[in-house]
């Protein structure tokens, strides 16, 4: 059963970072208890992941987003530690290349079979960035509803929902008037991913590649 459950959860974090459905919070500060690689373009803007497990209940993640012309250069850092079965914490660092906009933040995720509850509050922050909140649903076996509720009027709620069939992630999201899609598609150690972004504007397109070698 451990093992299982070891599979499972390795499972789950590689779909996560493929996919990362926009109205699930904490999803890219979860846990991940194998290593994974991916890199992205979003039309424009690209950035680079990398996550390696430090223990059973430790992992690291640094994650590089640069906009076309590398005018703003973001490097994000955070380690995130399982506290028992249900509960996470973790640290984040966020550190701009060509401003003053550093920050800090303190993620915490409790989740159990069916629910999920995150938020992520600023510890030390050079804007007013306010303490976000988030919850997730399983509705089945395939099936997960997301909703992040943040606290500054500035930001729209995010509704998101998923479909994980088997070895495929499908990820749809809305906020803001803006609609979100992604998708992914495991084959072998490798996840190709397609971005899509639609906007009352403009549309983009984007792609990805992860890689997990475990």
């Amino acid at each position: 059963m451990a093992v299982l459950a070891a599979i499972l959860l390795s499972i789950a974090c590689v779909s996560a970072s493929a996919t990362n459905n926009v109205a699930d919070l904490t999803v890219s500060y979860r846990y991940c208890p194998v290593h994974y690689y991916k890199i992205t373009y979003d039309d424009g803007p690209w950035y680079w992941l990398v996550i390696e497990p430090a223990s059973d209940k430790t992992s690291l993640a640094f994650m590089r987003w640069s906009d076309p012309d590398a005018d703003d250069v973001l490097n994000e850092l955070s380690v995130t530690k399982k506290l028992g079965t249900e509960m996470q914490v973790g640290l984040i660092q966020d550190t701009w290349d060509k401003s003053s906009h550093d920050s800090t933040s303190l993620m915490l995720d409790w989740s159990n079979s069916r629910f999920g509850i995150g938020a992520i509050a600023p510890l030390h922050s050079h804007t007013d960035d306010k303490t976000n909140l988030s919850c997730r649903v399983n509705l089945g076996e395939q099936f997960t509803a997301y909703l992040t509720l943040p606290t500054s009027g500035d930001d729209p709620e995010l509704y998101g929902l998923g479909f994980y069939p088997e070895g495929a992630c499908l990820d749809l999201a809305y906020g803001g008037r803006t609609w979100f899609f992604r998708a992914s598609k495991g084959i072998d150690k490798y996840r190709p991913e397609l971005r899509l972004k639609f906007t009352r504007k403009e549309n983009f397109i984007g792609i990805g590649i992860g890689y997990c070698p475990d």
